[in-house]
Formats: C-alpha cells, structure tokens, sequence
C-alpha cells in the first residue's frame, strides 16, 4: 500500500489546493455516512453518484464510485478501486496501486450537510400477514406491522408511521405513487433476504424511507429496494448483491462486496416561473366569457408542469384549455374575491400567482352584438350604428338581454363619450359620424369582403371603465 502525500499525489492526478466541496441539501447525495462510508470489494455508487461523509471514506478493489466524493476524514482507495469524478478532502488520500480519481483536491475545504430527524408517531394496531396474502395498507399510523415470507405489502400516496416494519424473506413491496408522494417512517425496519420493491407511476425519488433506530439496520442479500432510505442514527450494511435504486443516508454505511446503489434522485429544485402577469380586474356580475385569463408558465429545467386554481370561489372556473373563466353571478355583486394559481412541476416544485377580482353589478355593463354580417350593394349607401346589449342578470345564473335598451338607474348612452371612440381597420372611404358609420361601396370593392372593427369605451356613472368592441363583416354584390 502507498501513502500519498500531497506532493506525491501532484506526480500522478491534478491537485488542487485550497478548494470548497459543499453540497447545498442533503438531497445531492446518493450515498453519505455522517461517521463513515465503505464500499467494499466491487460494490459500487453509479450513475453520477455524489457521496459524502463526516468521517472516512473507503473504495474497495474494484469498487466504483461514479461520481464526486466529499470527506472530512481519510480516504482511501484500495486496488483498482476508482473515483470517477473530484475527490475532496480535509484529510489526506491513501491509495493502492491501479486505483484511479478523476480530479483529486487535497486538504481542501469541505462543507457538509446535515442528516434531520423526523417525527415517528406509531400507532397501537399490530397486523401480521400470511405467506401468500396481500396487505393493501392504508396511510396512518401502526404499531408492529409483521410481513411473513412470501407475502405482498401495497403502499399508496401518503405518511406511514409504525413501531415496526418487519419484512422476512421474499416479500414484495409495491408502492403506487400515482396520487402523490409516499413517506414512510418506522422506529425500526428488518428488510430480510429476497425482499422484492416496485414503485408504480412516479419515480424512486417519491418514495421515502426514515427509521429512528440507533440498534444497526442490516438489509438482507439479493434484495431489490427503492427509494430514498434515511437512518440518522443507525449504521446501515447492505448485504452482497443488494440493489438499491434511489438514495441512503445514514449514521454510518457499508456496503458488503457486490452490492449496488443506483443515483434515483429528485431533479434540480427549480420553480416554475409565471410568464404572464397577475391583474386586479373588474368584471360585471352573469357575463360568461367576456373575462378569460390564460396563464403561462415555464420552467427553468423544461420539466412538465400543470396549473390548478387553488383559491377559487363559485363562478371562476380552469376550462379545459387552462384558461381561468369568470362567471359570477348577481349575489356576488360588490365583492372583492383572491384567486390563487398554482404552478406544479413533475418534481413537485411549485409557484402561486394571486390575484383580486372585483365585481360590480351588471346594470352598470354594456357590451355589443359582435361578429354582425351584412350584404352591401355597390352604389348603395351603407349606415351602421353599434346596438348595445343590456344585460339583466334576474336569475343569477344565465344572462337575459334586451337590445338597445336604457340603464334602470339613469346611465343611458348619452354617458358614451365620442371622443373615447377607437377605429381600426375599415374600408377606405368610410367615415364615423358620432357612433354612427357611412359609407358607399364603389365598383371596385365588387365581390369582395370588407371588414371593420371598432374599440368603444363606457363611463357609467364615473365609476366602471368598460371597454366594448364590434366586429363588422360587409359582402358587397
């Protein structure tokens, strides 16, 4: 065995002196031992595995660890034993000859996370399962759940608390995350030989496992497990030929010859971010689908991401498309309603929009006949004026309309206010007298489509600036 000092090392990897390992959330690591880590003879940490402990750190021959390793205590690299990314120490590296380390920083700098507790709140109901049955357990709190060899265990979205949760040998573990995250938590864990796990719609990532114990935690051989497994106060030992596809962390770790662990770990925590701007918008009482909001979202990582109305009242609905629809109804009138929005991504992490919606009632509201189609002749005069809707919400669910008609309370169109008037996009030769418009189709606009738009805005009774539109085709013969 070799002995390496710093500037022995500098002869056979790049050292760099001085560096910072930190790891930001203990969630960065796929294998970390607060006290030690040992990855003995061909064991491995893959698929750009982080691992990291307090105190030392051991790569057997012919044991892998393919990624960064971050350690406060020795190293050490027994034959052909590799390091694939930056190996970091406070202390110094011992190496054996064919052992390899893809960037070596030598008494440098490490910061480390630390491992949390949770709270375990068993309860007093004790369930044994027989070889051959199934236990489709709900979410709760349990006392000594006891799973003998050859039976099945079905764990569903939520937070599980046991006294104990013993598997004996061949047992199958199914978690379906379909509806959620799975977190289970036991004041003591036995995972015997053959014990078989399979999660369902999610990741490993979404399956966590926590145990208080301080007594060691030993994980039987040839055993399949996933998810996150966390042990504060426990040294944890896989047995050969376990396979853990997900995360452990743990007192202490060591993994006997043989044995796996596979990086499963949540993406990047990034939020979604809302493109689009939140409003305060004032909407009249029983008028669907005049105030539509289509919010937009994207994420940093290009994850998935969907968008829930979380704080919502009666009236304003998410359509199909993801737009937000506002349809209040007169008892709502007078009222200021928050409306949040929700933006989840497929990791789970979230942003909310909030907004205000003020109703007023809908005597104060006008809105025009859109989309209106006539039929002009050439040399024939055209004359159009806008007909306003009066909508009288008396059901306070569906709108009944009377066309042209006045304001109850005294606001008739002498409030419009010529001068608010906006005109696009109508033919040339046509002019607007008031709210009136002319105009005489010449031989040339024979066969032809024309259309106008008009942009009208409201004052009634000083309070509510509404805006009213018209669209106007003409086919002229």
């Amino acid at each position: 065995m070799i002995k390496t000092t710093t500037a022995a090392v500098q002869a056979l990897v790049l050292v760099a002196l001085g560096g910072i390992a930190s790891a930001q959330s203990i969630d960065e690591y796929s294998l970390f031992g607060v006290t030690g880590v040992n990855l003995m003879d061909r064991s491995a940490c893959l698929s750009v595995c982080m691992v990291g402990s307090a105190g030392q750190v051991r790569i057997g021959a012919d044991a892998v660890a393919d990624g960064d390793v971050n350690a406060v205590g020795t190293v050490f690299l027994a034959d052909r034993g590799r390091v694939q990314g930056t190996l970091t120490t406070r202390d110094t590296v011992n190496r054996q000859y064919g052992s390899t380390i893809g960037l070596l920083r030598a008494r440098a700098n490490v910061t480390l996370p630390t491992l949390s507790s949770k709270d375990v709140v068993p309860g007093t109901q004790d369930l044994n399962v027989n070889n051959g049955q199934t236990l489709n357990l709900l979410p709760g709190n349990w006392g000594v759940v006891h799973l003998f060899a050859g039976s099945k265990l079905l764990l569903q979205a939520g937070t599980y608390h046991f006294q104990q949760l013993i598997l004996e040998p061949d047992v199958n573990v199914t978690a379906n995350l379909a509806a959620g995250n799975i977190d289970v938590r036991s004041n003591f864990y036995s995972f015997a030989d053959r014990t078989k796990m399979t999660v369902q719609n999610g990741k490993e990532y979404q399956l966590s496992w926590y145990t208080s114990q301080s007594s060691s935690l030993y994980i039987g051989t040839d055993v399949v497990f996933r998810g996150i497994l966390t042990a504060p106060s426990a040294s944890v030992d896989l047995a050969s030929r376990t396979y853990i596809y997900g995360g452990l962390r743990a007192y202490y770790v060591g993994m006997q010859p043989d044995s796996r662990v596979l990086r499963v770990m949540k993406p990047q925590e990034t939020n979604p971010v809302f493109t689009t701007t939140p409003y305060w918008t004032e909407i009249a009482t029983g008028t669907p689908g005049l105030n539509t909001y289509c919010p937009k979202v994207q994420d940093p990582q290009g994850l998935p991401v969907t968008v829930a109305l979380t704080k919502t009242v009666s009236g304003v609905t998410m359509l199909a498309n993801g737009c937000v629809d506002f349809w209040t109804k007169r008892d709502q009138d007078n009222q200021y309603f928050d409306i949040q929005l929700t933006a989840t991504n497929s990791a789970g992490y979230t942003a909310i929009q909030d907004f205000k919606i003020h109703t007023f009632p809908v005597d104060h509201y006008y809105f025009e006949m859109y989309k209106t189609i006539d039929t002009v002749k050439v040399g024939v005069p055209f004359v159009y004026t806008p007909s306003f809707l009066f909508c009288n919400d008396t059901l306070k669910h569906i709108n009944t309309c009377d066309v042209d008609s006045l304001d109850r309370d005294g606001d008739s169109y002498s409030t419009l206010d010529p001068a608010t008037y906006g005109d696009f996009t109508f033919p040339a030769g046509m002019v607007r007298r008031g709210r009136t418009y002319y105009w005489t189709p010449s031989v040339s606009d024979r066969g032809k489509r024309q259309f106008f738009y008009s942009v009208i805005r409201i004052v009634a009774k000083g309070q509510y600036d509404i805006t009213v539109y018209n669209y106007h085709m003409l086919y002229i013969q």
